[in-house]
């Protein structure tokens, strides 16, 4: 028998270095067949620490050959002392783990040394009752249960191993798992394939994932079944995942997720998550997100090739990330499901915007949506996103007493100039509906208290949105729209409207002398709007009443400079008011029912404005914009409303030999 002390300075197998600078205690029986050169061992033993093992076989080690069959095991080795076994690599790589528990180990050594094989290495070892601490989660790995094995076939090089685990149970936080098999093959760039089962109560990895923002997490997800491969790359002293498939569902069962910077509050979220190799597929999920109900089903193709994307978030080009969805709910409220950030400037909703490498096909069926004061009813929406291109297909809704059709197309390639091209329908819209749940569209000029009646249009709007930098430190970015970029087509037709308080009208009013001009009733208005280089053109239009009929044409700035040209019908009832003079004596004109005309200039801003007779350019500028307007609708219908089929019929414009005045009946009295 031989009883020896040795240290080991350092054991080197395939590049790595074990038992680097350890004390040992060897304990042997061997006999010594000098002719073969082999030690036959029997009853040995080598103690580490509190870990002892025991050995049994022989070893040859002559000149022409080297073999080795040697048999080795050890019983309750504590796992804790694990790490002083491993290579100085893989020690590093466990220096988060504390692990604590007993194995029983066996290992088998046999094969002989030649340049491109070593002897060949299969250990097994089975533990109980062990735990597992690891540093970034909250609760540990308890009651550990499992088969463990070892195999490397002898070639040198690092892909000849592999790793196998069968029979692992272990709980995490009253959580029971079950690990059926794992595997590891190709330590070079290794192959991760592993089948679990069992249900996490997610408040128990609070702490490992509070570092991407989470705020609360609660609720469990819980498989029966799920199948995980993963292919790994090591990244310097890190392995970084690869390639990841998975096969199987995981079932949430009141999903509770707060993300704290994001305004993101997911609340009992239940439904079914299949993945289907790197798929997702979402069937039967319901639940709250910013308190709006929602129901959701989706396939998203390489999701998972996605989700281990570089931290930018795009996926390799092969492998774009594709996502079909359909959303139903009884009720959204834009406000709450996108909450606005608050800046010194404005209230704005940070845009929706995709990883550039992704596509979206969308559905929405919704049953009402809210949007501060706007309400639609019935809403559809069908949508596309491809190349940072948002196309808005279809999106209609009964609203505002009527009903409005939209699609649009939107590009985000640029996330600081966002551009728009957008057709809106309107029928039968209740416009003081319009202007009051549009907010009288952020200007004052014209609002739901001058103008009311039912809208007929057809729109088309383009423009860009420019993102704005919050003033002072900590407040958000907003978007605006580009005011010299805006342009607006719109073709619209109003029935049994009224005209109160206009304050152009008004100032007309006062400038004639005639408070008829004040409230105008009318059945039909019909023109032809554009909005382009920051000016509102508005082409010749009639606006015919009981007393009184009106033609306008000219254009009105952003900035409220104005210049119209105004031409004055007056029923005779009203015309007997009129005080003629020398100034306007030769701009009015008698027509043959005892009425006049009388023609007007305005220019100016708006809180100075100027009002003159001018008979001539009034009415050159009447039949020219007429003229004009006939090319310009049919041209544009063409380009811009191409899926529109009733293009209007604009005739010319000649001066009316008769006044046609609209008759409101007996109950309708003439203004004093």
């Amino acid at each position: 028998m031989v009883v020896g002390e040795v240290r080991s300075e350092r054991l080197n197998m395939k590049g790595e270095n074990y038992l680097d600078d350890k004390d040992c205690r060897i304990v042997t029986h061997f006999h010594f067949d000098p002719k073969e050169q082999i030690f036959k061992f029997t009853e040995t033993s080598i103690t580490h620490g509190r870990s002892r093992f025991t050995f049994q076989g022989e070893v040859q080690y002559s000149e022409h050959t080297k073999t080795v069959d040697l048999q080795t095991n050890s019983e309750g080795l504590k796992l804790e002392e694990l790490a002083n076994l491993t290579s100085g690599s893989l020690a590093s790589q466990l220096g988060e783990l504390n692990m604590t528990g007993k194995g029983n180990l066996s290992c088998q050594i046999s094969g002989g040394f030649s340049k491109g094989k070593q002897p060949k290495v299969d250990l097994t070892m089975e533990v109980t009752g062990a735990k597992i601490v690891l540093l970034a989660m909250d609760h540990p790995l308890k009651n550990l249960k499992m088969k463990f094995s070892f195999l490397d076939n002898g070639n040198k090089g690092k892909n000849s191993s592999s790793i196998k685990v069968t029979d692992a149970t272990f709980d995490v936080d009253r959580n029971h798992f079950k690990l059926t098999l794992l595997t590891v093959n190709e330590f070079l760039s290794p192959k991760i394939s592993c089948r679990i089962e069992g249900k996490l109560n997610l408040r128990s990895i609070l702490k490992s994932v509070k570092q991407y923002g989470v705020e609360s997490l609660g609720g469990s997800l819980a498989t029966n079944r799920l199948d995980l491969e993963l292919r790994l790359i090591n990244n310097g002293n890190k392995y970084k995942v690869a390639d990841m498939t998975a096969n199987g569902v995981i079932k949430a069962e009141g999903l509770t997720l707060h993300l704290s910077d994001q305004y993101v509050r997911f609340e009992d979220i239940n439904g079914d998550f299949e993945l289907r190799g790197q798929n997702l597929i979402v069937t039967h999920v319901a639940g709250t997100l910013n308190n709006t109900e929602l129901q959701l089903e989706s396939t998203i193709s390489n999701f998972l090739a996605y989700l281990i994307s570089s931290p930018d978030g795009q996926a390799t080009a092969t492998k774009q990330l594709m996502m079909t969805a359909n959303i139903r709910s009884p009720y959204i409220d834009i406000n709450k499901l996108f909450p606005k950030k608050k800046t010194a400037i404005t209230d704005t909703h940070t845009p929706l915007v995709l990883p550039a490498n992704a596509t979206l096909n969308l559905t929405a069926n919704v049953e009402q949506v809210v949007y501060r004061d706007f309400l639609g009813d019935d809403v559809e929406l069908e949508m596309d996103y491809v190349n940072q291109i948002f196309n808005v297909k279809k999106l209609d809704m009964n609203t505002m007493n009527g009903r409005i059709e939209i699609n649009s197309i939107v590009n985000v390639t640029n996330i600081d100039d966002i551009t728009f091209n957008t057709n809106i329908t309107a029928k039968q819209v209740d416009i003081d509906q319009l202007f009051y749940q549009c907010g009288n569209f952020g200007q004052s000029m014209i609002t739901r208290e001058h103008l009311e009646g039912k809208l007929d249009a057809a729109a088309y709007i383009s423009s860009t949105l420019i993102k704005k930098q919050g003033a002072g430190s900590g407040l958000q970015n907003y978007y605006m729209v580009k005011e010299e970029d805006l342009y607006v087509f719109a073709v619209v037709s109003v029935d049994n409207g009224e005209l109160v308080g206009f304050e152009p009208i008004e100032r007309i009013s006062a400038f004639i002398n005639i408070d008829a001009l004040k409230h105008i009733r009318f059945s039909k208005l019909e023109n032809t709007i554009v909005i382009e280089n920051k000016k509102v053109h508005i082409p010749a239009m009639d606006i015919k009443s009981s007393a009184i009929n009106l033609t306008i044409a000219g254009d009105h700035g952003f900035d409220n400079v104005i210049d119209y040209k105004v031409k004055i019908r007056l029923r005779s009832v009203i015309a007997s008011k009129f005080k003629r003079n020398k100034n306007n004596k030769d701009e009015i004109e008698d027509d043959k029912e005892g009425g006049i005309k009388i023609y007007l200039t305005m220019t100016g801003p708006i809180d100075d404005l100027k009002i003159r007779y001018d008979r001539k350019t009034v009415n050159e500028k009447i039949k020219q914009d007429f003229k004009d307007e006939k090319a310009e609708v049919i041209q544009i219908f063409k380009d811009e409303f191409s899926n529109k089929p009733d293009i209007p019929v604009i005739e010319d414009w000649e001066e009316e030999e008769e006044a046609e005045f609209i008759d409101w009946g007996k109950d309708e009295k003439e203004p004093d």
